[in-house]
Formats: C-alpha cells, structure tokens, sequence
C-alpha cells in the first residue's frame, strides 16, 4: 500500500496532476549500503591511515558498519573503530576507524559498507575523512 500526505493550507497546497503521461515510481531502501569514495591523495607517504566517519539515524541494535580503505596494494579492514555518540543527539554516531599497513601508501580511497535489519529506518552517512597519520 501507498500512501502520500500533502501538506498545505486551504490557500496553498502541493497538487498531483493525473493524466495519460503520468508516470510513478516507488521504491524501498535495501538493508545493505556500499559507500566507494574516491582517491584521495596525501600529498606524503605514510603506513597509518584515520577515517572518520559520522552516519545519521543510527541504531545499534538494527545497523552495522564495515569500514574499509583501498589502496594500490588492495582492500585494507580497519584495524579499530571507535563509536562515539553523539551528546546532543543519540541517533548520531562518529566511527574512528584507524588501518595500520604493512606498507606505505600516498594515496587511498573509502569503503563504507554498512547493513540494516529494518528496511523501514536506514542510517545515512552525513559526514566522512581520510587522515594519512
């Protein structure tokens, strides 16, 4: 079932003209997220990499994250995230992911992977930085 609300007032109101050209589509968010950034030159080289990554209507019990990076040599697994909530809103989370390489890099890009149990709810990232250490 669908559903639309308008919201207006009896002097000012949103409208949907139906005719033979009438085209709609509908759709509902996927319980998984791939996020690729892209390359991200340092400008130095260097075997520690920090990424930030700050995500919206999060909700412990129904999402997960997997962050990753990936480099020349391949795709990189955080080595620790840190979760920090937010004080004025719980629903918002900043990830700490930090990678420790086995070799140096001058360059990388983001994989943000994140899953929801609750199609109905999906978190978005808001905010994300890559930080060669």
């Amino acid at each position: 079932q669908i559903r639309a609300v308008f919201v207006g007032t009896q002097d000012l109101q949103p409208m949907v003209q139906v005719n033979a050209a009438l085209r709609a589509t509908a759709y509902r968010s996927a319980g998984t997220m791939t996020a690729v950034s892209v390359n991200h030159p340092f400008g130095l080289s260097s075997d520690a990499i920090e990424v930030l990554v700050k995500v919206d209507a999060w909700i412990a019990a129904e999402h997960a994250i997997t962050p990753q990076i990936i480099t020349a040599a391949g795709t990189e697994s955080a080595d620790a995230v840190e979760t920090i909530i937010d004080f004025d809103d719980d629903t918002k989370r900043t990830f700490r992911c930090v990678f420790d390489l086995a070799a140096t890099v001058t360059a990388a890009r983001v994989k943000i992977a994140i899953t929801a149990s609750n199609v109905k709810q999906p978190p978005f990232i808001e905010d994300l930085s890559i930080h060669a250490l």
